[in-house]
């Protein structure tokens, strides 16, 4: 921030007014021994500001009002206006003293113009800049450093300070001197620290929040020399982290010019490891180890993380348990993308699934009672938690042609049953069916000539057998 600019002038406007006497004036003109000036009967004025002096000034960052003071000469009642952010301010000398006040300063600088109202054409301007401090860096580790030192043989800690208030937030970037702070980078309060293993240029700005907006400070940028060494590069994930989904890991330097060396094999980058660009996709669990390198200083330290993928659970498209007819069954994992699929193993037989269990490709068809459980996974990747869902399929009820009844002549009964491929068993002695029982042939009726108890159940390999129908069929 510039140094306020106190050139202390006094401005004296002298204006000639023409004293005159309107036509309904019950006074008279004044004579000519009152204020005369060379016997022409007008008035000379002389206007001086005494307050601020300096007519191009700078205010902290907390002051929203200033008084503007002057005098007139001579001392008799004269209208003085004062001009700032579009509005005006009219005040009258008293003893040929003023004082004007210029209100609701704004953040940056504020035009105020004074002038007399009888000759606007003199007039004095008043530059006002409302600013608030810079950031200061001091280093505290090493104890004893000197503020002013930017030079140290072994890792700093700098404290990032605002000279207005300590609420004040401080904004600081370390990607070099031509670098712009962004929203993305680091926002802390005044008075905290930062650690550097390695040489770093801080970049920094204040800010703070008031009730007429918020107030940015010039730049702070200060470099700091640290053996030479290169600052250890940091990942966007955690040390150890895990992911459902491929995921791309970024990898920032601390300083603007470091080159980042990266492998993924767990050996050691060196200045022939691959160079990190803009980010790496990981589809397989993996280790990554970072360096910085920078022409002839020493490389930074290693920074290492680990990513692990872990599919997650695959998802069954139908979950009603209870069956009367056959179905199609999807199983999806969120962990799939278009360019990764995931694949899904399942097993039949209520066994756990693995890589080598029956691979999922289209639909699955439910045809029978089956328990089905399901993981998702890949190579390198944890597999996903065991999903499971058992089905069960009963066979619908079937239907007699004819209801309970008394007759008196030979009753012909069908007996159907709406599921594909049941077949129905019977008796006549009022006996339970079961699916041993003598099978109805849907081609054919049943006679009866006879009073009878008909049972009736339907059957299909691998479901549950259907619920009995009775029918009471009695004969004269």
């Amino acid at each position: 921030m510039r140094k306020p600019i106190i050139w202390a002038t006094s401005l004296v406007v002298a204006i000639l007014a023409g004293v005159l006497v309107s036509c309904d004036s019950k006074g008279s003109a004044p004579t000519s021994s009152n204020n005369s000036n060379n016997g022409t009967g007008s008035t000379s004025y002389l206007l001086s500001l005494t307050s601020p002096l300096a007519l191009d000034t700078t205010v902290p960052n907390g002051t929203t009002e200033i008084w503007v003071t002057g005098k007139v000469l001579p001392a008799q009642a004269t209208s003085v206006v004062a001009s700032f952010n579009g509005t005006t301010d009219t005040v009258t000398t008293n003893g040929g003293l003023f004082s004007i006040p210029v209100s609701n300063l704004p953040i940056g600088q504020t035009s105020v113009k004074v002038k007399l109202l009888a000759d606007t054409t003199q007039f004095a301007k008043i530059l006002v800049l409302r600013q608030i401090g810079a950031p200061q860096l001091l280093p505290v580790v090493p104890v004893g450093a000197l503020p002013t030192a930017t030079s140290f043989t072994d890792s700093a800690v700098i404290q990032l300070n605002s000279p207005n208030s300590a609420s004040d937030s401080i904004w600081y970037t370390t990607n070099g001197a031509s670098a712009a702070i962004t929203s993305s980078d680091p926002k802390v309060i005044s008075g905290s620290k930062k650690t550097l293993n390695g040489t770093t240029t801080i970049k920094a700005i204040a800010i703070e929040h008031t009730s007429y907006g918020t107030l940015t400070s010039d730049t702070t940028l200060v470099t700091y020399s640290i053996n030479q060494k290169e600052g250890t590069p940091y990942f966007n994930v955690s040390r150890y982290d895990s992911s459902n989904v491929p995921v791309k890991i970024s990898i920032t330097a601390v300083g603007a010019t470091d080159t980042i060396r990266f492998t993924t094999t767990g050996g050691d980058p060196n200045s022939s490891s691959p160079i990190f660009k803009d980010s790496i996709l990981v589809t397989d669990s993996t280790t990554i180890i970072a360096k910085a390198f920078s022409g002839l200083n020493v490389p930074s330290p290693a920074c290492t993380t680990t990513v692990k993928l872990i599919a997650l659970a695959p998802v069954f498209s139908d979950t009603v348990v209870q069956k009367t007819s056959q179905a199609y069954l999807k199983l999806t994992t969120p962990s799939s993308t278009s360019q990764l699929p995931v694949p899904v193993y399942y097993t039949l037989d209520g066994s756990t699934p693995t890589i080598q269990s029956l691979k999922y490709n289209d639909s699955i068809l439910l045809n029978g009672n089956v328990t089905i459980k399901a993981i998702a996974a890949l190579p390198y990747w944890r597999p996903s938690s065991v999903v499971s869902h058992s089905y069960t399929f009963q066979v619908a009820t079937p239907v007699l042609s004819s209801a309970t009844g008394t007759y008196d002549t030979t009753q012909l009964l069908k007996i159907t049953d709406s599921a594909a491929g049941a077949s129905v068993h019977y008796t006549l002695d009022g006996s339970l069916p079961t699916c041993s029982s003598p099978v109805y042939n849907p081609a054919s009726s049943l006679r009866l000539d006879s009073t009878a108890v008909v049972n009736a159940r339907a059957c299909i390999t691998g479901w549950d057998s259907s619920n009995v129908v009775t029918g009471n069929d009695t004969f004269h």
